[in-house]
Formats: structure tokens, sequence, C-alpha cells
């Protein structure tokens, strides 16, 4: 405001004219605002000096209006308005300009506190969340449902204020499920901020026309984003007709109800939460709603159909960010389709096929319990290749999040389910088998069960059996380097990636790559294993992948006697195993290795020093992971003796000591407590090897001036 002050010495004025239809009530109050005393006392008026005149709630302004504005600046060339409203108000020769909700942080991998809080959301939280507690803050246990409430809300300030409100009853987790489970339950809390959010859909519901408001309506089905295809074929024929939904979705847009994601790619549209909870109201009303959802379902289980072969192929990262940005609404398709007993297989089948992806994005326990909740819907006494298919896969997502039990329990249900197992089911079971078996330390029984559903896939001839085919050789590359089966490795390397190169496969052959790096390790080739796991890092975006290859890393750094660095790792591949919901996928041949790892860095390190570098490695984001492994790689010396040892965030904090603030004035620049403020300096000393703030300013200042030479 300040500077909006300085670019306008002749005033700012504000003038409300929504509802003010007539044009001579409008008139007066605009000449009023002009002639209003400004600051300091002195009168301000559109003469010589330049003025701004904000006008707000345009949404409703009329033809005279929008004349009186246009002769008031053509009389005064110095006089500049501002149009505030739902809807574009185009006045003569203006601009239209979309103010876009708070900034929200990237919605993939996992994020540092330090990425978290650049994003305009996530800090308003914050603040809020501490002016209800003052003790609150951000820390690497929260960082990730904080980030997700903010996303729930699409970034709305209101309903972020409200949510944030909630801090002093319930706690994150519990807030975040009611607020997906019945985001309603935000505006049933009095107070003004409420009133406020309640009142923004029904006003744009009334300056809509009857198509706009049922395409409204109908677009309400939808959760999250969603493309202009899936628009046309869930709301083409029944809201509207299809000829002009692009125009009355178009209409929507400059309304504000719709916002447009437009990037290089097809753009995406959304309804802002408050806009969907009012539309989701009336097409409760609405007649139409059960087609809707028959027809959004239908849209998302052909979606799932036609892109499965797109799992082995050039399009793998592309089809996993598609189905990332459609997760929402698929998971809204197969819970509607698991309610229904005529669609219950329609629903376990579309479960099913999001098995890589629910591996690659990490989200590993929202995929079970999507399988699982499918699974219970199932009617008592349901058989089905679909069913059997359904219960595998959970078995699988139970054995990579080490819950062994469970999954044996699945494996035997999917025997039963089905009078006669197609070879490809055969196959996954054979597979799913093996992954068990493995887990539980069994190589035997692993290897048998693991070669006979290789074989059985390799007699279907079917994408999708392809596709296993790969992911089972993974685990069998996995078995042979646990056992020390060398020779097997390499065969199985071979297969794998000339199997790969064959289909563009560029994700399957991460986990023959990790194999091969465990043989090199278990050889005692150290240098060469790590140099292996870093390169697979490099090449994937597979979650599960990448912290399996973080483990390795773990283990080389350790014996290398970098255990400072190792210590740095765990508190890294810690936070992933936690996000993943396990730990090293139930693989009970790796636990010797992690334990060695562990004992070898507290023993090196001491418990203090130890408890330090892990914490600093458990506040990495996926690229402040990757920029310590390149320094790793490149030959420098050990962390301990690194000139550059810090993350990120400790960077953020030395540099502000370099500028002399206080503990308390870092806290409120980087938007976190005082208590982590001090956190990250005792973490900062003790990397350095320093004992006062001046010794960590003068580190800052050399290392700034190395960097410029």
């Amino acid at each position: 405001m300040e500077t909006a002050t300085d670019s306008f010495p002749g005033g700012i004025h504000f003038v409300d004219i929504e509802g003010v239809g007539e044009r001579p009530i409008l008139e007066r109050q605009v000449l009023d605002a002009l002639r209003a005393e400004g600051s300091g006392g002195r009168e301000r008026r559109a003469g010589s000096l330049a003025v701004l005149l904000v006008l707000d709630g345009c949404e409703t302004m009329t033809d005279d209006a929008r004349e009186l504005v246009a002769e008031l600046a053509d009389r005064h060339p110095h006089l500049h308005v501002l149009a505030v409203g739902r809807t574009a108000a185009i006045l003569g020769r203006g601009t239209t300009v979309t103010v876009p909700a708070l900034s929200l942080p990237g919605e993939l991998g996992t994020l540092s506190i330090g990425c978290a809080t650049q994003s305009e959301a996530v800090r308003l939280f914050i603040d809020r969340a501490r002016a209800v507690r003052a003790e609150f803050e951000m820390t690497t246990s929260n960082c990730a449902t904080i980030v997700d409430l903010c996303r729930a809300v699409d970034g709305l300030p209101a309903a972020i204020e409200l949510t944030a409100s909630w801090v002093r009853t319930l706690s994150l987790d519990e807030t975040l499920r009611r607020v997906l489970r019945d985001p309603g339950s935000l505006c049933r809390r009095r107070s003004a901020v409420s009133d406020r959010l309640r009142g923004l859909a029904p006003r744009s519901f009334e300056l809509c026309t009857d198509e706009e408001r049922q395409l409204w309506a109908g677009l309400s089905v939808f959760q999250g984003a969603f493309d202009l295809a899936a628009a046309e074929a869930v709301c083409g024929a029944v809201c509207v007709p299809a000829n002009v939904l692009l125009d009355v979705l178009a209409a929507l847009v400059d309304h504000s109800v719709v916002v447009a994601d437009v990037d290089d790619s097809e753009p995406r549209f959304r309804l802002p939460w408050a806009m969907r909870q009012f539309g989701a109201e009336a097409l409760g009303g609405n007649g139409n709603f059960d087609q809707l959802r028959d027809a959004h379902a239908a849209w998302y289980a052909t979606v799932l159909a036609s892109g499965a072969h797109n799992w082995l192929g050039p399009r793998q990262w592309s089809w996993s960010r598609r189905l990332h940005m459609d997760q929402a609404n698929v998971v809204a398709a197969i819970d509607y389709r698991a309610s229904r007993s005529d669609t219950i297989d329609d629903a376990l089948k579309m479960a099913s096929d999001l098995l890589l992806y629910w591996l690659t994005s990490g989200d590993v326990g929202d995929g079970r319990d999507v399988l699982c909740n499918a699974l219970q819907a199932a009617p008592a006494g349901h058989r089905s290749p679909a069913l059997t298919r359904a219960l595998l896969t959970a078995g699988y997502l139970h054995i990579v999040q080490g819950h062994l039990r469970d999954a044996e329990a699945l494996i035997a249900a999917a025997h039963d389910a089905t009078d006669a197992m197609l070879p490809l089911e055969a196959a996954f079971h054979l597979h799913v088998q093996g992954m068990l078996e493995l887990a539980r330390g069994r190589p035997d029984e692993a290897s048998i069960s693991l070669e006979q559903a290789l074989s059985t896939y390799a007699s279907v001839d079917e994408v999708r059996a392809r596709t296993l085919w790969l992911d089972a050789l993974g685990f069998a590359t996995v078995l042979a380097a646990t056992r020390g089966d060398f020779d097997a490795v390499r065969r199985y390397e071979a297969k794998g990636l000339a199997n790969s190169a064959q289909h563009q496969d560029e994700l399957l052959r991460g986990y023959i790559d990790y194999g091969a790096a465990l043989a090199m390790f278990v050889q005692g080739d150290i240098s060469e294993a790590a140099q292996r796991a870093r390169g697979t890092i490099r090449d994937t975006r597979d979650e599960l992948l990448t912290a399996h290859c973080l483990e390795l890393l773990v283990w080389c750094s350790a014996r290398k006697r970098d255990t400072r660095r190792a210590a740095i790792l765990l508190g890294a591949v810690d936070r992933r195993w936690h996000r993943l919901g396990g730990r090293l996928s139930g693989l009970e041949a790796a636990l010797p290795f992690r334990r060695d790892a562990d004992e070898r860095c507290r023993a090196a390190l001491g418990e203090g020093a130890f408890a330090t570098a892990y914490d600093s490695g458990a506040g990495m984001s996926r690229e402040e992971i990757w920029e310590h492994l390149a320094a790793a790689a490149s030959g420098g010396a050990q962390v301990a003796g690194n000139d550059d040892p810090l993350t990120r965030r400790e960077r953020e904090v030395a540099a502000l000591i370099a500028q002399g603030m206080t503990n308390r004035e870092i806290a409120d620049s980087l938007m976190i407590s005082p208590r982590t403020a001090e956190s990250h300096v005792d973490h900062i000393m003790s990397k350095l090897n320093v004992t006062n703030r001046v010794q960590i300013a003068a580190w800052w200042v050399s290392r700034a001036d190395a960097t410029r030479v």
C-alpha cells in the first residue's frame, strides 16, 4: 500500500458500487469520494496529481456506470480506475487482470519445510494458526498435512483462516479428515470469516444465466481439476448442449466461478472450494445428480483403460503425471462404482489398474485404502476375476508397507475368489507370493515362485503381462543379489535391460538397476554400488525406487566411514519410508545392512552429532538430497570436512545471521518458531565446528567471496 500511495499522490479513493444501478446515485458516490480528504488532511481532487479510484462490486456494473467512468477518465487524464469484481468489467481502454488464489507448494515428491513456506497459502496458515495457538510451528512431521490442508481449500484465504482456527481444538490430521469428508463444516462455525466465505458463491450464482447455473452445478461432480474433454463427456449432454459448453464454461471463468489453469500443455479447470460446495448443494436438488455421477465414473474408467498400455513405453512419466492430476476424480469414480452392486467389479478393476501409480507417486497408503474400501464393498460370497486381481494388488501394497500377515491373508483369499484363475492372474499370484517369501527371508521359496511367475507372464501376449514381467524380474534381481548369486544377477540384468530398451521403458528398469547396485554392494564394490544407485535416483521419479536407492547409499557411506553423510541420508530416507508407510518394503534380507550402518554412524559420531546430522537430512527436499548426492559424486571431501555441509534451510539461516538478525528475527523472516530457529543455529555450529554467531557470519561471508571469485 505504501508503494501504491507513492504512485498516486492525488490519493486512493474507494467506492463500493454493488447494487447501485442508477447513474445519479453512482455519480454522487464517486464525486463524494474524490472530494474526500485523503491522508495528511489535505483535500484530494482529480486535478493535476495522479489519483486512483477503486470501484468494488463491479460484477453488477451497468452500462450507465461504465459510461460514467469513461467520461470521468476522459475529463481527468490523471484519474486511474481499478474495477474489482467477480466478473470481468471491461472499461473502455481497460485491461482485465485475474487475481489468482494464494500460491501453493509443488505437488510431487517430498517437500522440505523451506520449500513449503515459500507458498503464500502455507505462510498464511502458519500465521493464522499462531494467532490462536502461539506455540504452533511447522515441523517435518506436520509439513505434509499443512500443505494438504492448504491444497484441500484451493489456497482460498478465507478458507485457510477458518481451517487454521481449528488448531486450538483439533489435531492437524483430524482437521484434514474433516475438511476432506465434510468441507461444509468450515462454514458452519459462525464467524465474520465464515459469513464472508458463505456469501461468495450465492452472489456469483445470482449473476449467472440459467445455462451457466446448470453447468456450474454439473461441474461440482468433479473433485479437483479436470480438462475440457472430461467436462464435455460428463456434462455435455446432461447440463448444456455440447455445442455451447465451451462458451458457457468460458463465461463461468469470466465470473470467477471456474478457474482456468493454462500452461504450455492443455488447459485444466477447477471450481474453487466455495464454488464447488455451493454447486454440489444445487446439484443435490437436481434430478441429474445420478446421471452425472454415472457419466463421471464412466469417463474416468475409460481414461484408465485407454492408458494402461502407457506403463510400458516412452509415455510412462507423462501418464503418471496425468494420473496425479486426475487422482481425486479417479478415486471418486472408484468409490461411486464400489457403492453399487452392479458396478463393483468395475471399481475393483479400476483400483487395481493404479498399482504402478501408487508405487511411483509414493502414495502407497492411499492406494491401499482405496483398494481396501472397494474390497469391503464387495457383497459376501462375490467371486470374479476382478476380485482376485484386486486382492492380489492389495496384497502387493501390504508387502511394500511391511504388513506381511495381512498380505498373506489377502493372497489366500485371492486363491479362493474365482473358480479358475486366468493365466495372467495365475502369474500375478505367483509374483506376489514370491514377493511375500522374499520379504520373509525365505529365498528358496521366493526364487521358485518368481521363476514360475516369469515363465507364465512370458506365455501371455498382453501389455499388462509384459509390464508385470519386468516388475517381477526386478524382484528376482534383488533376490539373487541378497543370495550372492551374481551369475543370476547378470543374467537377469541383461534380459531386463534389453527388454526395457525394446519397449523404451525407463520406469521398471530402475528396479533392475537397483538390484545390480545391491549385488555390487554385497560383493564389496562399494564405490561402484554408490555410483549405480546415484545414477538410478537421477534417472527416476519413482518415490519407492528412490527410497531403496537412498537406503543403499546409506550403507555405502557407512562402509566408507563417511558416517556423517550416512547419518544425513538416514534422516532423508527414513522420512521417505514414513511417507511410504513402511521400511525397506518389508525386505528381511536388508535389515542386517541397515542395522550395521546405524551402529557405525552412532559409534563414530556420538548420539548428539548423529541426531544433528539425522535431523538435517530429514528436513531435506528431493532437490536438496540430489544436490547433496551430486556433491558426493564430484569427488569432494567427506561431509565432515566439506566447505558447505549445510542444508538449504540452514544456509538461509546462516545468511540471516550474517545480516545480524537475532533468533526471533530469523523466526519471523522464515515463518518458523524461535525454538526451531535456535535449533537450526545449533546444527549450523555443530556442522561448521564453530562456537558463536560471529564465526557463522564469517564463514558465510568467506563462502560468498569464494563464490564470486
